[in-house]
């Protein structure tokens, strides 16, 4: 019996690839997703920005605490978002009575 990958486990061994690695891997997802997927061509994959930043934070002591900030200021700016749709919801009440 096989025993199920997680995703996490699959993102973690594509850190490992090197780049011929990795396009040679989205070719095969790409083929495996044939005619009703969607297509990455050859230039979007060798020109695509992510790949080449793929795990270059890893082992970055500060990265946790940007991502622990980043998740505060979202938290922060939905907030903000949540008594702004108040605001809005009130106005059109008044105005439709």
């Amino acid at each position: 019996m096989n025993s199920p990958i997680s995703v996490q486990n699959i993102l973690d061994s594509l850190e490992n690839l090197s780049q011929e690695e990795r396009i040679l891997l989205f070719k095969q997802l790409q083929q495996q997703m044939g005619e009703n997927g969607a297509k990455l061509t050859q230039t979007k994959i060798t020109e695509n920005p992510w790949i080449k930043l793929a795990g270059k934070y890893q082992d970055d002591p500060q990265y946790d605490e940007v991502l622990a900030y980043i998740e505060k200021y979202r938290c922060e700016l939905d907030g903000e978002n949540q008594f702004d749709n108040a605001e809005i919801k009130q106005e059109e009440v008044k105005t439709t009575s």
